[in-house]
C-alpha cells in the first residue's frame, strides 16, 4: 500500500528543462493570433503550441445521494489525495462476503 508521500510529487519534477509553466486564469484564447490573454495583469502570451491542462475535479454533489451520508464511508473517489487515502483505509479493513 502506498503512502501519501509515495504518490504526491512536486509539479516541477515533471517540467522539462527550458519549459516555462505558467499557472494562471485565462481571460481569452485567440487561436487566429496564437496568443492567450491572462487575467493577471492582462498580459498576453504568444505560443507555438498551446496545452491546456484543467486537471480532474470531482463533483459528487451533482449526483443525488452520492455525497450525502455515505461519501468517504462506502463511496469513494480516487482522483483526490483525500479520496484515495480514505479508500485505502477502507480497503484495509473491509470484509468481502463469501462467494463474492
Amino acid at each position: 500500500m502506498y503512502s501519501k508521500n509515495d504518490v504526491v510529487k512536486a509539479k516541477r519534477d515533471f517540467i522539462p528543462a527550458g519549459v516555462e509553466m505558467i499557472m494562471s486564469p485565462v481571460e481569452l484564447i485567440e487561436p487566429d493570433h496564437n496568443r492567450v490573454k491572462l487575467v493577471r495583469d492582462e498580459h498576453y502570451l504568444n505560443y507555438d503550441f498551446l496545452v491546456i491542462a484543467t486537471g480532474a475535479t470531482t463533483h459528487p454533489e451533482q449526483t443525488p445521494g452520492l455525497s450525502e451520508h455515505e461519501w468517504y464511508k462506502s463511496i469513494y473517489d480516487f482522483y483526490t489525495i483525500e479520496g484515495a487515502m480514505a479508500l485505502a483505509k477502507h480497503l484495509r479493513t473491509c470484509k468481502v462476503a463469501a462467494g463474492s
